[in-house]
């Protein structure tokens, strides 16, 4: 296993189950935050979609330790990021309880899919899947 939960992978989203998942979501976000800059930057990505990237694993993250898991000292994240010269992919993955439910509408005073909302008007695509044992949700930020 590898002993980061953000890791740079050439197919995001296939590599989860051979991941070390981070059990401190804050390390992790930060982590990301740290690569995506890094990583865009040297790919030629604009600051303002380094931003929106950014935006977008934040929320994702944050909606982890919000809905996955009930104590957040217990919440597990991988984070696998996958990037060519025109996009960058970006897939969360936790290993906690509930649905993962894509927001259609927003309603501002119930905060329920409020992050995947954000998410969602930053990032090109967002795909939201459910396999047995975990729940990955996939971001797509064009240049």
């Amino acid at each position: 296993m590898q002993s980061s939960g953000v890791a740079l992978v050439e197919n995001p989203g296939t590599s989860a189950q051979s991941m070390e998942p981070y059990r401190d979501l804050h390390t992790i976000k930060e982590e990301a935050f740290t690569k995506i800059r890094e990583y865009m930057g040297i790919h030629g990505f604009t600051p303002s979609k380094i931003d929106d990237a950014i935006i977008a694993v934040g929320e994702l993250i944050t909606n982890v330790g919000k809905h996955a898991y009930d104590d957040d000292n217990h919440c597990q994240a991988i984070v696998e990021l996958g990037i060519t010269d025109s996009y960058i992919k970006i897939v969360v993955t936790d290993f906690g309880k509930g649905e993962i439910i894509e927001p259609t509408t927003i309603d501002l005073m119930d905060e329920n899919g409020f992050g995947l909302y954000i998410a969602m008007q930053v990032a090109e695509i967002v795909f939201l899947s459910k396999v047995t044992g975990f729940h990955s949700v996939q971001a797509i930020i064009r240049k």
